[in-house]
């Protein structure tokens, strides 16, 4: 949930960067693989997928590109799409809302908003910037 938060529009210690989104998504991607090997949810699944894609539009120097690799070759053998970026914020954000929903300690659950409430518009635009200067 901390790493979610950490590229979160609610997170305002400063805006997400190369740096932050690389390392942040790749994380919720091992997160998300170890959640649908406990849980058997497809919201694991489809948000590691979701942070597969999001990372691959980044500038990633060889480990972070083996890691997104790593991340949507596994969620594509258990069955999840690789989505377009309109649908792959959705799902991060569904994927996060599903790992809360199981449960946080109570002590972050006091500090942080509701995973539910968390919106990632900056990430989306930062995710855009690469994209399009990749075309």
């Amino acid at each position: 949930m901390l790493v979610a938060f950490s590229i979160a529009d609610q997170c305002r210690a400063r805006q997400v960067d190369n740096d932050r989104a690389k390392i942040s998504l790749a994380s919720l991607g091992a997160g998300f693989g170890a959640l649908y090997d406990a849980y058997n949810n497809p919201a694991f699944c489809d948000a590691r997928a979701a942070v597969a894609f999001l990372g691959g539009t980044l500038r990633l120097d060889d480990i972070s590109s083996r890691y997104f690799d790593k991340h949507s070759r596994e969620a594509a053998e258990r069955g999840a799409a690789a989505p377009e970026l309109e649908r792959a914020i959705p799902l991060l954000q569904a994927g996060i809302a599903a790992a809360a929903r199981i449960g946080l300690d109570a002590e972050i659950v006091k500090l942080l908003p509701q995973a539910e409430t968390l919106t990632f518009d900056r990430l989306k635009e930062l995710v855009c910037h690469f994209s399009y200067a990749k075309q």
